[in-house]
């Protein structure tokens, strides 16, 4: 037997029912609770001082609450060299690899994780704060090196030269010059004991010798020079 189809009179109105009907159950199941951190308190009481390291410059302050992590801003007043800095604690971070002796800005902002009900959040920023990156120790004071003389010797072509060290030196170089201004050399003093012979020089000719003090980095360079003796 062929069953009827229902006209469209008659089911219109019962594919309106049974869509009410579904539409009634999803609205009444349960939703997720979906709660989003409370809203916390900015960053505070930021504080900067110099060090500990040469370049760099510690930074503490107040967290704020709630917050998984805290990323400090710095920039150079003329707004050179910004950069991103993740902190390494909750209240504190050491901003490292600045120029020594410079100053810099700091700001900081916190971040509060919710990876299960959707994107981190940010709190608002700090106040600013100035800070100096640590500048290195100023070189120590030198004298420079006294009481030259100079002796032919002890082999053709060279000249023996003694002085006292200048004080809180540790690296001595010799400047030598023909009397007639043609040739001139520097010469490293290598035992730093007051004393060097200078080869090559030219047999029978007169040449003024001077000497002056020097502090030297571990790798030998010199970075702080004294006055010639006399």
């Amino acid at each position: 037997m062929r069953r009827r189809l229902p006209s469209l009179k008659t089911a219109l109105p019962y594919a309106l029912l049974v869509l009410a009907i579904i539409n009634a159950v999803a609205w009444a199941q349960p939703s997720a609770s979906i709660q989003t951190p409370e809203a916390s308190d900015d960053p505070a009481d930021l504080a900067a001082a110099s060090g500990p390291g040469v370049g760099e410059v510690t930074l503490t302050w107040t967290p704020a609450a709630n917050a998984s992590a805290h990323w400090v801003w710095s920039v150079q007043p003329d707004g050179q060299d910004s950069r991103w800095h993740e902190a390494e604690g909750a209240d504190s971070a050491v901003i490292r690899d600045l120029e020594p002796g410079q100053e810099y800005w700091f700001i900081v902002i916190a971040v509060r994780n919710a990876p299960a009900v959707g994107p981190p959040s940010w709190t608002g920023f700090s106040d600013w704060v100035e800070g100096v990156a640590l500048a290195p120790p100023p070189p120590p004071e030198l004298d420079a090196a006294g009481g030259l003389t100079a002796a032919s010797g002890p082999d053709p072509g060279e000249v023996s030269l003694r002085w006292t060290p200048g004080a809180g030196a540790d690296v001595h170089w010799v400047w030598s010059v023909r009397s007639d201004g043609t040739e001139s050399r520097w010469h490293h003093a290598d035992d730093g004991g007051g004393s060097i012979t200078i080869d090559g020089l030219e047999i029978g000719v007169e040449y003024a010798f001077a000497v002056i003090s020097a502090y030297a980095q571990p790798d030998g360079r010199p970075v702080h020079w004294s006055n010639f003796s006399n």
